[in-house]
């Protein structure tokens, strides 16, 4: 795997991320979604970091430490938003993708999601020509990117990771995806609705459809 040249952003500091999901929350969860949390922070992201670095090394560039830890923070807050909104398709930016798809890749991954999803998270990658898809997955990333201030202190929202826009040099390449039956126990315990909007473009599957 090789990350794209554009998908480094310059770190510009913040709150400390060694924290937990469960530190920065604000909303309130039920006693399953904290088991939950406490999963995704449990899970060892060092192996994703060190292969950023590397990587990074590699093509003469270096990110600091700090960079790595809010990616991985960042991408335990994509994890926690599927957990708590699981009736609705999500979509992260390129930077928080990066994190993403070096997880994919590990061993445990799909232990990881069969413990807190109850069945794999994959993810779909799209056609960049295909505007009407375009047009979909980026308003599943507005969508996402809305909800994390509804859950999480907004000083632990990194913009770096989480930027209110995505420019089109740096693209949203894929969105995720999972079975057409979503666990019953992540049904019961949403915190969010089913959104009653989605446009569908030529081509476009939803990721997430409601069980009846």
């Amino acid at each position: 795997m090789r990350l794209e040249s554009h998908s480094l952003v310059p770190f510009i500091g913040g709150p400390d991320m060694k924290c937990t999901l469960l530190d920065t929350r604000m909303a309130s969860i039920t006693r399953a979604h904290q088991a939950r949390f406490a999963r995704i922070d449990g899970e060892d992201f060092s192996p994703v970091m060190r292969w950023i670095r590397d990587e990074r090394r590699m093509e003469g560039a270096e990110v600091t430490l700090g960079y790595l830890e809010h990616g991985a923070m960042a991408l335990k807050q994509y994890y926690a938003i599927m957990v708590l909104d699981p009736l609705n398709a999500h979509a992260a930016g390129p930077y928080i993708t990066q994190f993403w798809h070096v997880h994919q890749e590990s061993k445990r991954y799909r232990i990881f999601c069969e413990e807190i999803f109850g069945q794999l998270i994959d993810h779909t990658e799209i056609d960049s020509q295909n505007t009407d898809m375009v047009h979909v997955v980026r308003d599943m990333y507005r969508y996402t990117r809305d909800l994390l201030p509804r859950v999480f202190h907004r000083q632990y929202v990194d913009p770096n990771f989480w930027p209110q826009s995505i420019a089109h040099e740096a693209r949203i390449t894929c969105y995720q995806s999972m079975s057409d039956e979503v666990p019953e126990i992540l049904q019961h315990d949403r915190l969010f609705e089913p959104r009653a909007r989605c446009s569908r473009g030529p081509g476009f599957r939803p990721a997430v459809q409601v069980k009846r």
